[in-house]
C-alpha cells in the first residue's frame, strides 16, 4: 500500500480500464458475501464453503469508482482520471448463461456505472475542470472498426490498438508531450 500511495503521489494521469462485472468473493459468516477477491479462485483452491461468485451492480461499481477517484485526488489533487472500458470480451463465465450474454451484461453494467459517475454532482467540479474523463475505446473498437479482432475473437488487432492510442494521445496530451 505504501508503494501504491507513493506512485499515486507522483501520477499526473491515472487511466482506469474496467473489464468485467463478475467477481469472486470470500464468504463471510453464514455464507454471506464477504470481501471481493482480486482475481478468480484457482480451481485447486476453490471451496464452495469458502468462495462465492456474483455479478456486481451499476451502483456498486459507480460507488467504487467515485471512491477510487477520491483517493487519487486526496493524494494528487491536480491529477486527471481517465475511465475506459475494455473491449476484450470474457472467455468464460460461471453464471449458467452463454458467455456472450454474460459479457454483454457485464460491459453494460460497467458502462452504465461510468456514465453515472461522470454525472455525479460530487464529481462535477473535477469533470468540469477536465480532471475526470471518459475515453471511448470500447465504443470505438466495437462500433467504428468493421473487423477489430484477431482470429481468436478476443484480442484487438495491434494496428487498431495503435490507432486508438494515437487518438488518445492526440486528444489528451499536448503536442510533443
Amino acid at each position: 500500500r505504501r508503494l501504491t500511495r507513493e506512485q499515486l503521489a507522483r501520477t499526473d494521469v491515472l487511466v482506469l480500464t474496467l473489464g468485467l462485472a463478475e467477481v469472486w468473493y470470500k464468504k463471510g459468516p453464514g455464507g454471506e458475501p464477504g470481501p471481493v477477491l482480486w482475481r478468480a479462485v484457482p480451481a485447486h483452491r476453490f471451496s464452495p464453503e469458502t468462495h462465492g461468485f456474483r455479478v456486481t451492480s451499476v451502483a456498486e461499481n459507480a460507488d467504487n469508482l467515485e471512491r477510487v477517484c477520491g483517493l487519487m485526488w486526496a493524494e494528487r489533487p491536480s491529477a486527471t482520471v481517465v475511465l475506459t472500458l475494455s473491449p476484450i470480451p470474457m472467455s468464460a463465465t460461471f453464471r449458467g448463461v452463454a458467455c456472450v450474454t454474460a459479457n454483454a451484461a457485464s460491459k453494460a453494467v460497467l458502462r452504465a456505472a461510468v456514465d453515472e459517475v461522470m454525472r455525479r454532482p460530487a464529481l462535477a467540479p473535477q469533470a468540469a475542470a477536465g480532471q475526470l474523463l471518459y475515453w471511448p475505446a470500447y465504443e470505438m473498437i466495437k462500433e467504428v472498426y468493421p473487423d477489430p479482432y484477431l482470429p481468436d475473437g478476443r484480442h484487438v488487432k495491434p494496428e487498431i490498438v495503435q490507432n486508438v492510442l494515437r487518438l488518445f494521445g492526440k486528444h489528451y496530451f499536448a503536442q510533443g508531450g
